[in-house]
């Protein structure tokens, strides 16, 4: 059974042979048909590929070996580096700083004797402080070693500068920020440092280290490079970084190896304690006015701040232990005494008070009172030289104003608050005010509540000299008396009002946190430093509340150079109408091939062939013209996506933005193009050859091959999918109307493809009834219609058409998908064309 079978396989393969050699003239042009429409397919695949290929190469190609980046919110020291440097060998661990927004000035002085200076100006350039070592991480080496004051550009920034080298740039880089800019004391405009005249010595291509970025966009990249220690010094950060790039393949995190002091997390950990008198600043007792007086300890606790003003939530409910308390200090604008009391006052308003909330059982403490609970529960706490000011005694209510926390879009909102008094704390005044460099100096013990330290330090507003003289980023619109300038010169920070920790969470709390201090009482030594510890573990393991980033740069890079863009479906959707054509075009040509052919399988059908051989024999064949045109069709696909390529990097360049695009090739994408191309011509082929199943042996003989007329139900199928296409283009059309942009356009080419199949449809029904009409009449009344019959030409092609309806509405289709590709591509919406 087995050798028949082989032996029959054998004939069958033989005949396939002598038939293709017999009829290639016929069965060339079928090749060919396949050959284009798995160019077609190939050459979309291939666009896709060099698409993803060249993101890719340029994703990796910018961080050249880098792994990993951190990338911090603010400088530390680069000595955090010393223990993972020591285990990973040199050159692997990078420390450098990576500065952006920077602005850049170069001054064309080459026609300065006709009196033009021309200033090229560029702005949003990063500015990299960087090591020898860091060049080492790519695959280009500056030709110059980076001395003070010197600059490598990277070509696209010099190109814009106009600078060759040789040439000067002033670089203008903007200081961080210390506190949040959206938070009411943080600076709007911050603090610009500018670089004068600094000498670029090198310009390196855009290439490799030369355009790094942690962007995954293809912008152009302008970088300029300094060396790490010129910048330190101009910045006055010496041995800061804010950065680290690492190329250790290892996938253990590198940030927890950091080895990061509380200073470098921003946070300030310190024993505050006041005794009195204090030899260090110079006070003294008096003995013979005060004999047997011992110096006494006035307060001693510990306390955690941030230099960004706020301690996030994150890291303060990581401390809570119930041995801390949370004090939050902010900025009253005005104090005073409300209106339907002040008749009985004779105070003042009092402006720009510090206000701190704390909980009452330390207040209590504070103040020697046993009360456990306040009332009423909306209580503040003021000290004398306030009640003084104010004209306010306890149980009058004050009317406190304030700004929100947060800005709204970058506008300070003031609000107000009211508050009962509920006790007046004493208040020592001092003998001797601040100084720049001294505090003020006491002739008596002061009290618990001359504590300026319950505020953390804000530059420019803490660090002035008189209120006057705070750089808020708000007008002082209050009037500031003397006495006002006065108190700031003897007390500074010292709160002159205390309310409960809670409500000034509500009134002060943020997103950047909601306390500016965790208060520790009663640590010894040890507990001191355990507690220190303590802060640093807790603070390392928040690092990512706090602001610091980890990226997995070659990761991230080679997950955004394949982006959520499919190129290759996208450039085969793009060529949907051409692969169409090219596969109606097959049908066609296959088609006219049989037709040719008919008496070959009317002899085949005679000799007692089964019309199921018949038709096994015919797809043999055309699987084997499909596979020779389907690998005609890679190599033209290959050509083609080349040709593409090197348009779209010339002469269509726009339609890109850029010429990055190289030409890719992956082996996968050849095989899809051919299984493609042989499978879709396969099944086009296998529906043409169904008229073989009915086809009269006696007409085959004779080299006749008509169309089979389709069913009742085939036909009624037909005609109800012509209707539908034609609804779904008119609700596609009115669809349009409330689009814009690519999706009007996709409304149109859908509606214009579904009117285009609906017509083709409906003339094919037409076509199929005229010729079953004509076939189905009488011969004698047909003679007799021939008679009276207009010969003239357009009878005569009509008829001709009709004879073949199939073999013509594949000829239609083609012509309407090849013409409709024109206008389409000419007039993108309809209403351009009214």
């Amino acid at each position: 059974m087995g050798d028949r079978r082989n032996w029959y396989n054998a004939i069958m393969l033989s005949l396939v042979f002598r038939t293709i050699a017999h009829f290639h003239r016929l069965l060339l042009p079928v090749a060919l048909g396949v050959a284009i429409s798995s160019a077609v397919i190939v050459g979309a695949l291939l666009v896709g590929d060099s698409m993803r290929g060249s993101l890719q190469f340029i994703a990796l190609d910018r961080i050249g070996s880098i792994q990993r980046m951190i990338v911090a919110p603010r400088w530390f020291h680069q000595s955090a580096l010393q223990a993972v440097q020591s285990r990973s060998g040199p050159g692997a661990v990078v420390g450098l700083l990576w500065i952006q927004a920077v602005v850049a000035e170069h001054q064309d002085r080459s026609k300065e004797s006709e009196g033009k200076i021309t200033t090229h100006r560029v702005t949003e350039m990063t500015l990299m402080g960087v090591d020898p070592d860091f060049w080492e991480l790519g695959t280009i080496l500056p030709t110059s070693t980076l001395g003070d004051e010197q600059l490598v550009l990277n070509r696209s920034l010099a190109d814009q500068l106009k600078v060759q080298i040789g040439d000067r740039v002033t670089l203008k880089v903007s200081r961080d920020a210390v506190v949040p800019a959206d938070s009411a004391l943080g600076k709007r405009d911050t603090e610009v440092v500018a670089l004068s005249r600094w000498q670029v010595v090198d310009i390196v291509p855009d290439e490799s280290l030369g355009r790094f970025s942690l962007r995954s966009d293809q912008r152009p990249v302008l970088n300029a490079y300094a060396s790490k220690e010129s910048l330190q010094k101009a910045l006055e950060i010496q041995g800061q970084i804010n950065a680290v790039a690492s190329s250790m393949p290892d996938s253990e995190p590198l940030l927890p190896t950091l080895q990061l002091s509380l200073e470098d997390l921003g946070l300030r950990w310190e024993r505050v304690q006041r005794v009195f008198p204090e030899n260090s600043i110079g006070e003294s007792l008096d003995r013979e006015a005060q004999p047997g007086t011992e110096p006494v300890s006035v307060f001693d606790y510990d306390q955690l701040t941030s230099q960004q003003m706020m301690i996030p939530d994150a890291l303060a409910d990581a401390l809570a232990d119930g041995s801390s308390r949370r004090v939050l200090s902010y900025l009253a604008n005005n104090t005073e005494v409300l209106a339907d009391q002040r008749s009985e006052s004779q105070g003042r308003s009092v402006p720009y008070s510090i206000i701190s909330g704390v909980d009452w059982e330390l207040i209590a403490r504070m103040l020697s009172d046993g009360r456990k609970d306040p009332v009423p529960t909306d209580w503040v706490v003021i000290h004398d030289w306030m009640a003084k000011e104010l004209g306010a005694k306890v149980g009058d209510r004050l009317k406190i104003d304030y700004f929100l926390p947060e800005t709204v879009e970058g506008t300070e909102v003031e609000t107000s608050f009211e508050a009962s008094i509920v006790a007046i704390a004493p208040l020592r005044e001092p003998a001797q005010a601040y100084r720049r460099k001294s505090p003020a100096r006491f002739a008596e013990a002061p009290t618990v509540f001359n504590d300026p330290a319950w505020t953390p330090l804000v530059p420019g507003i803490t660090d002035q000299e008189s209120i006057s003289n705070w750089e808020t980023p708000f007008a002082l619109t209050r009037k500031i008396e003397k006495q006002d300038d006065e108190y700031w010169n003897s007390h500074r920070l010292t709160p002159k009002l205390f309310i409960s920790e809670q409500r000034a969470k509500e009134l002060f709390g943020s997103r950047f946190g909601s306390q500016t201090g965790l208060r520790f009482d009663g640590l010894n030594e040890a507990q001191r430093r355990e507690q220190g510890d303590r802060i640093l573990q807790k603070a390392k393991g928040k690092l990512t509340q706090l602001g610091w980033r980890e990226l997995p740069l070659r990761a991230q890079q080679l997950k955004a150079s394949s982006g959520t863009t499919p190129f290759d479906a996208l450039f085969l959707s793009l060529s949907f109408f051409v692969i169409a054509a090219a596969l109606i075009l097959v049908a066609l040509l296959f088609r006219l091939t049989i037709e040719k052919r008919a008496e070959h399988w009317g002899l085949l059908l005679a000799s007692g062939w089964t019309r199921s051989k018949v038709r096994r024999l015919l797809l043999i064949e055309s699987a084997m013209i499909a596979a020779l045109g389907s690998a005609v069709g890679v190599a033209l696909g290959v050509a083609y996506a080349y040709a593409l390529l090197a348009g779209l990097k010339s002469w269509w360049v726009g339609a890109i933005s850029v010429s990055f695009l190289d030409f890719h090739i992956r082996p996968e994408s050849l095989w899809i193009g051919w299984i493609s191309g042989l499978i879709v011509s396969l099944i086009t082929t296998w529906f043409v050859t169904r008229q073989l199943r009915k086809a009269s042996v006696a007409r085959l003989l004779k080299g006749r091959m008509d169309d089979q007329a389709p069913s009742l139900q085939a036909n009624r199928l037909i005609r109800y999918n012509a209707i539908g296409c034609f609804v779904l283009g008119v609700l596609a059309l009115l669809a349009g109307q409330w689009a814009q942009g690519q999706a009007q356009a996709g409304a149109f080419v859908g509606s214009g493809m579904l009117w285009m199949i609906a017509m083709v449809l409906w003339l094919y029904t037409q076509m199929r009834n005229s010729s079953s009409n004509q076939s189905s009449s009488p011969k004698g009344s047909l003679v007799e219609n021939r008679m009276h019959a207009s010969l003239d030409l357009s009878t005569l092609a009509r008829s001709n058409a009709q004879r073949a309806p199939l073999r013509s509405i594949l000829t239609v289709a083609l012509m309407a998908m090849a013409s409709f590709l024109i206008l389409a591509a000419k007039k993108p919406s309809p209403w351009s064309m009214l």
